[in-house]
């Protein structure tokens, strides 16, 4: 009798938790709107993703350096009229690497703000969502723990044991695990990956890059290895057997530095 009241809660609990994730991920999305660089970035990376693309936004543009000892910094005078560059441009004005300025504005209003937006376009989950799902998810296992106490203070054996171990380790494991986007999201953001979509901004190639695939693929080597390594690579790495290479005599500049005669060329 005490297995079957068990097996009842586990049930419900365990329905609760399908409607509810069901219910998130496929809520309705309406079809009217277009979506900006950063809200584009968002569905491919979210939040971490949105300060790297305005991050190589700001360097294409010139209004952030590299520097060879400490990383980006900000250019004097340089201002953005758009929230996340403005945001990202305040935290500039002293050097950082690019793991420190994502790390310092990933959870800044103006980047959350973007996620917001999808969100009440329902092509994004929320913070609330996966609060959501994991406290259901808590809920179960604090049953499968209460079972599995019981059954052990009463010194019986129960066929439902097993199952409650069992579903102590699953919630363990994929309590928060709800995915960023929703269904008309990951949908949204395979019509852009192929094209079908166009995004306001996508067609500076730099841009599109770093929002659909990550900071690791902005154009200009120099400039990754000082965002990551705040140190640009040797100039044997870069040579290949006796070419000409180019080098700035204190910054790395903006990836317009490798064609432009900002840089002073030497030849071997």
């Amino acid at each position: 009798m005490l297995d079957i009241l068990w097996f009842t809660l586990f049930a419900v609990d365990v329905a609760l938790i399908v409607r509810l994730r069901r219910r998130i991920r496929l809520r309705p999305s309406t079809s009217d709107f277009e979506l900006s660089a950063y809200e584009a970035a968002f569905l491919f990376g979210q939040r971490d993703r949105v300060v790297e693309t305005a991050v190589a936004k700001l360097v294409r543009d010139g209004h952030v350096r590299a520097t060879r000892s400490v990383g980006l910094v900000r250019v004097e005078g340089a201002q953005s009229a758009d929230p996340v560059e403005a945001a990202v441009l305040y935290g500039l004005g002293v050097p950082r690497s690019l793991k420190g300025i994502v790390t310092a504005y990933r959870d800044s209003e103006q980047v959350r703000f973007v996620g917001e937006e999808l969100a009440a376009l329902g092509l994004c989950t929320t913070d609330r969502d996966r609060a959501s799902v994991k406290e259901f998810h808590w809920h179960t296992a604090i049953l499968a723990l209460l079972w599995i106490s019981i059954t052990l203070l009463l010194g019986t054996s129960s066929p439902g044991l097993v199952v409650a171990v069992v579903l102590v380790l699953y919630t363990v494991s994929i309590a928060s695990g709800v995915a960023p986007l929703t269904k008309a999201g990951e949908q949204i953001a395979a019509r852009i990956r192929s094209g079908s979509v166009a995004v306001p901004g996508f067609d500076d190639l730099t841009v599109a890059d770093v929002a659909l695939r990550g900071f690791r693929f902005y154009p200009d080597a120099d400039v990754r290895d000082v965002a990551y390594n705040g140190r640009p690579p040797s100039r044997r790495a870069r040579s290949s057997g006796g070419g000409s290479s180019s080098s700035c005599s204190t910054f790395l500049c903006s990836s317009s530095c490798s064609s432009s005669s900002s840089c002073s060329s030497s030849s071997s």
